[in-house]
């Protein structure tokens, strides 16, 4: 390949790599103003809101059903379990912590490294217990 081409082929990748970075930049961007968003609005928003009956045991049935979602890459749907396994979750239980840390490596595959950061500095996650 010559000069000229290798030029051109290089400038390519780099418009595509610069696009790409762009749309990237784009959806953080977007996910920042809606959490900023939330954050900004009143309890009032939140209020209507039902909490659930706190149970580790149910905790633990959502997380485990997330966990086999997790292994089969569906994220998504993962995130939805352990979201719930952590509406479940006993204040300061292991439960509560495995739900958030869990959430985190979700955020961490799907490239969201400030949720995912948010997600295992919230409490409880710093003091699971290893068997």
């Amino acid at each position: 390949m010559d000069n000229k081409k290798q030029d051109n082929a290089i400038g390519t990748m780099m418009d595509r790599l610069l696009d790409l970075v762009k749309k990237d930049l784009q959806v953080k961007t977007t996910m920042a103003a809606f959490r900023d968003f939330v954050l900004e609005q009143d309890e009032e928003l939140l209020s209507n809101i039902e909490e659930p009956v706190k149970s580790n045991a149910k905790a633990a049935h959502f997380r485990q059903e997330g966990n086999h979602l997790y292994l089969a890459k569906r994220y998504e749907k993962a995130l939805e379990k352990y979201n719930e396994s952590i509406s479940y979750a006993e204040t300061g239980s292991d439960q509560l912590a495995m739900g958030y840390a869990n959430r985190s490596a979700i955020y961490f595959e799907q490239g969201e490294y400030e949720f995912a950061l948010l997600n295992i500095g919230l409490p409880g996650t710093t003091t699971i217990r290893r068997n």
